[in-house]
């Protein structure tokens, strides 16, 4: 944050500068709450981003939790790669804190894995969401007819458990998310990758009773394996920041951290490295 000669306070990140509203009673805000900003506690925002059940190792974000709310947009925000978490009018509860921070989170996931340059992934999404009337679901109608608003509120639902009234939802016109077929496989396979410097494959596939996981990297790295159920929850780790740069293999055998067998289901085989990732669904039968 920098201060101008006349006083005002402005955020600067990458040639971009956002004014900062320091006095609640300025007459930009509208809702003068209890007469002070309340700043996002940092470890409930921690530890809302930890309950987001979403393979997000590959994810590039930067966050920010303001003093003071931005003259031009003075709710949070996700831009870029950088989510803004803006302060209150009144203490945040842990529930907002959830909601907010899986909300932004969902954006950045968006711009990451699915940019509007994939006109391909879209088509798939919207007709999954029954929004390909682009007379109603545009980015210029209502909030909550935005397709990336409804992309963002989908990964909050799908992803967390994160409810707040009064805040942004899904309107009625469309499905709640959970009641869609195939829309949690659908945000699970965005985080595939074409990265021709790893590989990973299994078989066999299907699996009942063993696969052997063959991954590579063109050069070395660190790597790690991991397998995720439908919900995003990290079931098995079989390979854990293990140095690589040939052709190595791995057995699992359909049980989880625990030794208990995994039920019967699709599940999804993550190899990742601190700079890429692929990824490669597993069906398992019993």
């Amino acid at each position: 944050m920098t201060a101008s000669e006349d006083g005002v306070l402005y955020l600067t990140r990458n040639l971009r500068k956002w004014e900062l509203i320091t006095d609640v009673m300025d007459a930009r805000i509208p809702n003068k709450g209890d007469g002070a900003f309340h700043t996002m506690n940092v470890s409930r925002v921690v530890d809302a981003l930890r309950k987001i059940r979403f393979p997000l190792e590959g994810v590039s974000v930067d966050i920010f939790i303001l003093p003071y709310p931005r003259a031009e947009t003075q709710g949070s925000s996700a831009t870029g790669n950088a989510i803004f978490l803006s302060p209150g009018v009144r203490e945040y509860s842990q529930e907002t804190i959830e909601y907010v921070a899986s909300h932004e989170m969902g954006h950045i996931v968006q711009r990451q894995y699915m940019p509007e340059t994939r006109k391909d992934l879209w088509a798939q999404y919207k007709a999954l969401r029954q929004i390909s009337d682009e007379s109603e679901y545009n980015e210029n109608s209502a909030h909550d007819n935005r397709p990336r608003e409804v992309f963002a509120e989908d990964f909050r639902m799908l992803f967390s458990d994160a409810t707040s009234e009064g805040e942004l939802a899904l309107n009625g016109s469309v499905p709640p998310p959970e009641d869609v077929a195939g829309l949690k496989s659908f945000f699970l396979s965005l985080v595939s990758n074409n990265d021709e410097q790893l590989s990973l494959k299994l078989s066999p596939n299907p699996v009942k009773d063993g696969t052997t996981f063959t991954f590579e990297t063109k050069s070395s790295r660190d790597v790690s394996v991991r397998i995720f159920d439908v919900s995003g929850r990290l079931v098995k780790t079989l390979v854990e920041n293990q140095r690589a740069n040939r052709q190595m293999r791995v057995f699992w055998d359909g049980n989880d951290s625990n030794g208990r067998a995994l039920p019967a289901g699709i599940y999804f085989a993550r190899l990742s490295t601190p700079q890429s990732y692929k990824v490669e669904r597993v069906l398992l039968v019993r």
